[in-house]
């Protein structure tokens, strides 16, 4: 049992941030660079009984207008692998410090953020923190990419003295415990063990695949659905799925089915037990003979009856990494059956999905034909998924429009609505154009605005 368990636990949206940003950036730092930045160990003591400080980081060494010209020479690459990685050292100081051995911790306050025990509904917070600090297990390969060699091999004794097993009641959505905690655990696994990677560490006994592998057997309860074929969406750690409400386990997403493969293999290939890549490699195969004869699949699956409750589709929430783990498990495992798989896949969203402007629309599955006026900001992942199939041109013309949205909002919106005369029907009453601080029909200001920001920008480059 984690010796910690009783404590609830804490992440950070910075290191998603800085994650975002390294591997976008693709670039490596030298060891010189790794000793200036990565040369102090961050104290895991502090006063409890002083308030938290809020979020105060301050770049020592360049300016937002730098950071954020998007001329991507040299140089700007430079400043921006050494704010990534000075950003990730920011944050994974204060969640040492502030934040272990909770789950997360608020990045602009530096408190703590924790499941809600109370509520079993209130999915935004369950989902994610399981009680079993995924922040520390989610970033250890982090670490290990940075060549903290220092930080890595103390993040993963912190692991060690922390966590025996994951015999924890409390109730986790499998496809985020699964890239979060699984994943983590065999990255780093590999790290320390795989002298290739330049990050063993000398007299690792192999205690992260064990946690893996009691991971992977109390995850692998939610297959174990007497109604369909289809995997449960969640399970309580310590006692499985059974006793959770329906309002828990009626549905599923494609993305949260068939996003299993990669983790479940790899566990699989490396403790020598077949079944976690034999049931998540049969899901696959299920969930690819649900398509429509467009080779489109639908975005979420009634546990049930194990069919799909709606007709559309896309590349962004709730589809996103079915394609992702579709193309990586083919390349990792060198698979020709899911690898042919994605070529079909791709080759449907190509034909029926892609716009003028290189991006993918939410489309009907059976006619092709375009059903909603957004686009989410999931959807961002895919030109990079795209340059890993080879398809550079139309990876850089996707690619266009996520950067065109942050440059003109400072970060992806969740929603964005291209449609740029939508708006104008919320002033149709005013039988004149629109005019600056005119409001919609029946909202006061605040709300006016809200629908605004919402709605559309211009694609036009300045």
């Amino acid at each position: 049992m984690p010796r910690n368990h009783h404590r609830n636990h804490l992440n950070l949206n910075l290191i998603s941030l800085s994650l975002f940003l390294l591997s976008t950036l693709l670039i490596s730092t030298t060891p010189s660079a790794q000793a200036s930045i990565f040369h102090r160990t961050p104290t895991r003591h502090h006063n409890r009984h002083t308030p938290y400080h809020t979020y105060n980081y301050k770049s020592a060494n360049t300016n937002d207008t730098e950071l954020f010209s998007s001329t991507f020479t040299s140089t700007h690459l430079l400043q921006l692998r050494n704010e990534t990685a000075n950003l990730f050292q920011y944050a994974w100081s204060n969640y040492l410090t502030k934040g272990f051995p909770y789950d997360e911790i608020k990045p602009i306050q530096c408190k703590p953020n924790q499941p809600d025990f109370e509520d079993i509904e209130n999915k935004v917070r369950n989902d994610v923190m399981g009680n079993y600090s995924v922040t520390l297990i989610d970033n250890l390969d982090t670490l290990a990419i940075m060549r903290n060699h220092t930080g890595f091999k103390e993040a993963v004794e912190l692991v060690r003295s922390t966590y025996t097993d994951f015999a924890i009641d409390t109730n986790v959505q499998v496809f985020e415990a699964n890239i979060r905690v699984l994943g983590g655990l065999l990255s780093a696994h590999l790290y320390a063990s795989d002298d290739r990677f330049g990050m063993v560490i000398d007299g690792y006994d192999g205690f992260l695949l064990r946690l893996a592998y009691d991971m992977g057997q109390r995850l692998i309860l939610a297959f174990g659905n007497p109604d369909s074929d289809i995997p449960y969406p969640r399970v309580n750690l310590k006692n499985g799925p059974s006793g959770l409400p329906d309002s828990l386990m009626n549905a599923q997403c494609t993305a949260g089915v068939t996003s299993l493969i990669l983790e479940f293999g790899l566990l699989s290939r490396l403790s020598g037990d077949s079944i976690f890549e034999d049931v998540t490699k049969d899901i696959g195969r299920k969930v690819w003979g649900m398509r429509s004869k467009l080779n489109l699949l639908p975005m979420t699956i009634d546990i049930r009856s194990g069919q799909h409750v709606d007709k559309f589709t896309g590349v962004g929430a709730s589809i996103d990494s079915f394609y992702e783990y579709l193309l990586k498990y083919a390349v990792l495992f060198n698979d020709d059956e899911f690898m042919t798989m994605w070529h079909d896949s791709y080759r449907a969203l190509l034909t029926h999905s892609q716009d003028s402007f290189g991006s993918f629309l939410n489309i009907h599955v059976a006619t092709g034909v375009q059903v909603t006026e957004w686009i989410d900001s999931l959807a961002a992942f895919f030109p990079g998924l795209q340059v890993l199939a080879g398809d550079i041109p139309n990876a850089q013309l996707n690619h266009l429009l996520t950067l065109k949205l942050w440059n003109y909002y400072g970060s992806v919106p969740e929603r964005w609505n291209f449609d740029g005369q939508r708006s104008l029907r919320f002033f149709q009453h005013l039988d004149r154009p629109y005019r600056e601080g005119d409001l919609a029909d029946g909202f006061d200001k605040e709300t006016t605005d809200q629908l605004l920001f919402k709605n559309s920008i211009g694609l036009e480059w300045p």
